[in-house]
């Protein structure tokens, strides 16, 4: 595999868009789970990354993506097997940040998120966002000026506004979000 110039890139300047989860027939395709809003842009690039965890293996170019029922299938230039596309199970394939969807005022990248400061409606400050979880319902991890983590939920109840210029983040406080004494401490 591929592993020259772009190895020296930190994992930070690329956002994954995808996982791969399974290969799909004989010929080399990769189930891919999709960790993007944008999933036509598998048919748009020219080359993605692999990555394992935060380490970047190599990259790779996409020769076919189309759209199943419930999955989307991509055929990469480096694997023609089954077997192959196997050992990459579980590996993330990301784009250099720059090469984002750009999008409309007001709506951000919940990878931006990150490293945002967060206050409440009364702008006392609550914390840093230190990580963002994409599940079912988004999270955001607030870490509290006394070390402890608290799990926000990105719904527009709690989180009231997102300032992208100046990376602040407007909480409400609701009874159980912080522990009793940090909510007493704010009113």
């Amino acid at each position: 595999m591929d592993k020259n110039n772009s190895s020296t890139k930190s994992a930070k300047t690329y956002i994954s868009i995808g996982k791969v989860i399974a290969s799909h027939g004989i010929h080399g395709f990769a189930k891919i789970y999709l960790l993007t809003d944008f999933p036509e842009r598998f048919e748009e690039l020219g080359k993605v990354y692999f990555f394992k965890e935060d380490k970047l293996m190599f990259d790779c170019k996409i020769q076919k993506a189309r759209f199943t029922a419930n999955d989307l299938l991509v055929k990469f230039d480096k694997f023609s097997t089954p077997e192959e596309i196997n050992l990459y199970k579980n590996y993330f394939i990301k784009i250099p940040k720059e090469e984002l969807t750009k999008l409309p005022e007001d709506v951000y990248y919940l990878d931006d998120l990150r490293g945002m400061k967060a206050y409440s409606e009364n702008d006392v400050f609550l914390g840093d966002v230190i990580q963002v979880y994409n599940n079912a319902n988004d999270i955001l991890e607030i870490k509290t000026p006394e070390k402890k983590e608290v799990m926000v939920p990105l719904v527009k109840e709690i989180v009231t506004n997102v300032d992208m210029k100046n990376r602040k983040i407007t909480i409400k406080l609701i009874p159980g979000l912080f522990d009793e004494d940090f909510e007493s401490d704010l009113v």
